[in-house]
């Protein structure tokens, strides 16, 4: 993946973010508040009081690599290598002495928005400085998780590409029927869409990338594998290690286990920070006062099944 040209854009004039992100961006004291700088350092200290599974998360992470990048997972107009880079990276998790700089985004199609790329180079940049910083006292890799338990398929359907007019066009593939309602992980777009979104793309002018080919993914791979080959195939030389989410769902287990038994804490502090943010003058991005847990269990008929936290009377 070549960049030629890189240039900067006023949120002004760009018309992305709030107020927060605005001020955020141009370095408000009061955004700057919510989000304080903090020294790798101190962040290390509080990770290296914690136990972690190093070595199976890097089993698995390593595992869908070879998966993703081995024989049989070439198509037309694309050609899959195993990134060295990664593959390094994924070694680096095993050591207690590396950290990670992670981002992420849901698996939209053909790589989902631009900001998608934007936000794994942030990662990537931020990793090299801190290595440098860290003066070979710690590593630190770039990671993207790809949400791919994200069951809102009208967010990833689709893409917005440039015409030769300098408009842009949306163009969106429709999901095979037995896909309504599922996480991307277990999306797929209906093969009989694939011809005619490849005809629609074929029509874009020529710019490095060849969309339709890139489209071929998509007949083997559900949305959060195809983003993630394609996450491989532009930045994987970088080292950026991707981890889809589905497949690190068991590590979360504990965690998601507390965050049930304490959601009476995570509501208060949610709550507090609401307030906080609107005596800042700026607009909370969540309800202060919801009670239903975010959380949904996966059951195997279709549908979404939210969990209720509320008391039961007598119980």
């Amino acid at each position: 993946m070549a960049v030629s040209r890189i240039d900067k854009v006023a949120y002004s004039v760009a018309g992305f973010g709030d107020t927060l992100t605005h001020d955020l961006a141009y370095g408000v004291p009061s955004a700057l508040n919510f989000f304080p700088a903090q020294k790798w350092q101190d962040v290390a200290a509080k990770i290296d009081g914690r136990s972690y599974p190093r070595a199976d998360i890097a089993d698995v992470l390593e595992e869908n690599l070879r998966k993703l990048t081995g024989t049989g997972s070439q198509q037309q107009g694309c050609q899959w290598h195993t990134p060295e880079a990664v593959l390094k990276n994924i070694a680096l998790l095993r050591e207690p002495t590396t950290y990670v700089v992670a981002t992420g985004q849901q698996a939209g199609l053909l790589g989902g928005p631009l900001f998608s790329l934007h936000k794994a180079l942030s990662a990537i940049k931020l990793a090299q400085q801190l290595e440098a910083e860290s003066g070979g006292r710690a590593r630190f890799v770039p990671l993207f998780w790809v949400a791919g338990d994200d069951h809102d398929l009208a967010e990833i359907d689709h893409v917005d590409v440039l015409q030769a007019s300098g408009e842009l066009a949306r163009v969106r593939a429709r999901v095979r029927p037995d896909s309504a309602g599922c996480s991307a992980c277990d999306a797929f777009i209906d093969p009989a869409t694939l011809d005619s979104l490849k005809q629609e793309l074929s029509q874009l002018p020529p710019n490095g990338e060849k969309p339709a080919e890139l489209l071929e993914i998509y007949r083997e791979c559900d949305f959060s594998e195809a983003f993630t080959r394609l996450l491989l195939k532009w930045l994987g030389p970088l080292g950026l290690v991707p981890a889809q989410s589905h497949l690190l769902r068991r590590f979360g287990s504990e965690l998601l286990l507390r965050e049930l038994d304490d959601y009476d804490v995570t509501t208060r502090l949610i709550q507090e920070a609401a307030v906080a943010l609107q005596r800042a003058r700026y607009e909370p991005g969540f309800s202060g006062s919801a009670r239903v847990a975010p959380h949904f269990f996966i059951s195997s008929e279709p549908g979404r099944i939210r969990a209720n936290l509320d008391p039961v009377e007598g119980e």
